[in-house]
């Protein structure tokens, strides 16, 4: 594997695993910053915007539309994160002219 995709894909790699930490932080029942982001909405709902996308693939993965599954949406999150990684990653060293 050439060194310029091995780096897209270990950074792409840590992107989406890093999203579905922020979901986990911003909305879980048990997290630790869970009364911050009940005071501080506006960053919640701008990343709930980010992820639109991944809430209605785990919508539609349930079956229920009132109540998506948590374990979909954390999937997709991942999902949809590392191809933004991928695709930020690549533009950034096509910017750099590595």
């Amino acid at each position: 594997m050439q060194p310029k995709t091995e780096f897209r894909l270990k950074s792409a790699g840590v992107f989406a695993l890093c999203a579905p930490v922020l979901c986990w932080l911003m909305w879980g029942h048990n997290s630790p910053l869970e009364k911050f982001f009940e005071r501080h909405e506006t960053i919640s709902h701008w990343w709930g915007s980010l992820n639109t996308i991944p809430y209605v693939v785990s919508l539609v993965a349930s079956g229920n539309l009132h109540s998506g599954s948590e374990v979909v949406l954390y999937l997709a999150v991942a999902a949809q994160w590392f191809v933004a990684g991928f695709i930020l990653t690549s533009l950034a060293q096509s910017v750099r002219g590595d």
